[in-house]
C-alpha cells in the first residue's frame, strides 16, 4: 500500500508541476499568471480606448452638421449672384427682341422672346409682346394663347386685357371685345385714347357701347411693351 501510496503522490507531484509550467497554479484556484493577466488588461484598455474614441468623433461630426448653417449643406438654391445674371441676361435678350420688333425684324424678334420665355415662363411683357406679333401675322389662335396666359398670370394687366379685345374684335367676337376693353379701361383710363383709332379695333367702330366707352378723345395703338 506504500508503495502505491508513494505512486500516486509522485503523479501527483507530476501534475502540478506540469500545471505550472502552463502558469495553473492549482485546479481549484484556475488562476492566470500574472503576465497573462496583464496582456489581458491591456488588450481591453485598448479596445475600451478605441470605442470611446469612435464614440467621441461621432458625437462631435453630428454636432457640427447639427449646426451647420443652411449655405453649408450640399444642395442649396443657386448662389444670389448665378439668379441675378440669369435675370439680367433675361432683360437683355427682352430689350432684344424689342428692338427686333420695332425694326420689323420679327423672326429674330420671335426667336429672342421665345428664348426669354424659356428661361422665365412668367415674363408678361414677353407673352404680350410675342402675342402681338401672332396677332398682326394673322396666327389667332397663337395670340390668343399668349394673352390668355399673361391675364392668368397677371389679372391686372391693362396690356394683356386690351390686347384680347384688339384679338376678339378681329375675330368678330365684338361682344367680347367690349368686355375686355372694358376691363382694360377699368385697370387704365388711358385706354380711350389708345382705342380711338386702333385698326385691331376697327370692327367695333360705330357700336353705340364702343363709341361710349372711348368717348370723344383721340388715340395710342398700344402695340407692345
Amino acid at each position: 500500500m506504500s508503495y502505491i501510496h508513494e505512486a500516486l503522490n509522485k503523479a501527483q507531484r507530476e501534475r502540478a508541476s506540469r500545471y505550472r509550467r502552463h502558469g495553473i497554479v492549482s485546479v481549484r484556484g484556475k488562476k492566470i499568471n500574472l503576465t497573462d493577466r496583464m496582456t489581458f488588461r491591456i488588450i481591453s484598455l485598448i479596445i475600451f480606448g478605441i470605442f470611446i474614441a469612435f464614440a467621441l468623433y461621432s458625437w462631435l461630426d453630428y454636432s457640427i452638421y447639427e449646426k451647420l448653417p443652411v449655405s453649408g449643406i450640399k444642395n442649396e438654391d443657386p448662389e444670389p449672384a448665378a439668379r441675378l445674371m440669369s435675370a439680367v441676361t433675361v432683360e437683355q435678350n427682352f430689350e432684344k427682341a424689342k428692338e427686333f420688333h420695332r425694326k420689323g425684324s420679327l423672326r429674330e424678334a420671335v426667336t429672342l422672346y421665345r428664348e426669354v420665355l424659356t428661361t422665365d415662363p412668367g415674363h408678361i411683357d414677353a407673352l404680350n409682346n410675342l402675342g402681338v406679333i401672332y396677332l398682326h401675322s394673322n396666327d389667332l389662335d397663337m395670340a390668343g394663347a399668349n394673352f390668355e396666359k399673361a391675364i392668368r398670370l397677371n389679372p391686372e394687366n391693362v396690356n394683356s386685357f386690351y390686347n384680347m379685345a384688339c384679338l376678339n374684335a378681329r375675330k368678330g367676337d365684338i361682344s367680347r371685345s367690349l368686355v375686355n376693353l372694358e376691363k382694360a379701361l377699368s385697370l387704365d383710363q388711358s385706354v380711350r385714347e389708345w382705342a380711338r383709332n386702333d385698326n385691331d379695333l376697327k370692327n367695333l367702330q360705330g357700336d353705340l357701347k364702343f363709341e361710349n366707352i372711348i368717348g370723344e378723345q383721340g388715340i395710342r395703338n398700344a402695340g407692345f411693351e
